[in-house]
This record gives C-alpha cells, structure tokens and sequence, in this order.
C-alpha cells in the first residue's frame, strides 16, 4: 500500500494536527470535535502510519457512515472491515479471524455498539487484542480514545 500524504503544518481543521500528533506518540486522547470536525483522520492516519499501531476498533451507532467509510477506505487499499447486523456471516467470520495479524488483518474495523454488546467471540478478540497492547478503541460520533489498555 502506497499512501501519498500531504500534512502541512496550518492546514486541516482546528486540533486535527494536535489529536493525531498525541495519538502518535502513544498518549490517551480525548477529543471533542463538532460535526464535519474531520474526526475520520483523527483516527485513520495514525492507524495507517505507525506500523506497530495493531487494529483501530471504529464504534459507531451510523451504519452509512460504516459503510461509507469502509468502502472509501477499501477503495484506496487500506484494509478496513464492517461488523454489524447487516454483515454477512462469512465476512464477519473472516474479520474476526483476520483482525489482529499484521499481514491479513484490517487496519480499521468498524462496528455498532450493539454488535460489541450482542457479539461475545468479538468481545473474546478485543480482549485478546487488548492484552496485547495492538488495540485502538474509538468512538466516533463525537469521541475519540486512544489507549493501549483498555
């Protein structure tokens, strides 16, 4: 994958450049930005860039922003995957076993919270993810958290 980025220091929008710097150096990150606040980048770059970064959990209510997101992302060859209620159960059994390995493995996986409630084999990968420090949890209506120990 061959991403052509082009971040100079003033552009983007008020605290994009100060999140994905926090988030890059490892620090927990709590960000409140306004709709069309370019949360999106917040998360993907760091995901992208920081090779050790392991897997960014994308928790979000908006199944078309799921789906836009994952489509655009996938279209650009960045590996990133859905878990909803819509997603077809091979799929699903695919990510899930997928999530996690460096070669094969989303970078980004997006999911409802009604999935991370209802689904306890997604929940049993979180916590394997976690113990191994490779996990990144977002919210992504609002808020943005980065932690290696949740």
């Amino acid at each position: 994958m061959k991403l052509k980025l082009d971040l100079t220091l003033g552009c983007g929008r008020p605290r994009q450049l100060e999140v994905i710097n926090a988030t890059l150096m490892g620090r927990n990150v709590l960000c409140l930005l306004p709709s069309g606040g370019g949360k999106s980048l917040c998360y993907q770059l760091p995901a992208l860039v920081d090779p050790g970064h392991g897997v960014t959990l994308v928790v979000s209510p908006l199944l078309s922003l799921i789906q836009d997101q994952v489509l655009g992302l996938s279209n650009l060859g960045v590996g990133a995957a859905a878990l909803t209620s819509i997603t077809p159960k091979e799929q699903a059994n695919s990510t899930l076993r997928d999530m996690g390995d460096p070669g094969q493995g989303p970078r980004l996986v997006y999911v409802t919270p009604e999935k991370v409630v209802a689904s306890k084999r997604l929940m049993s990968k979180l916590e394997k993810l976690n113990q191994a420090g490779t996990l990144c949890l977002t919210y992504s209506t609002g808020v943005i958290i980065r932690q290696h120990h949740i």
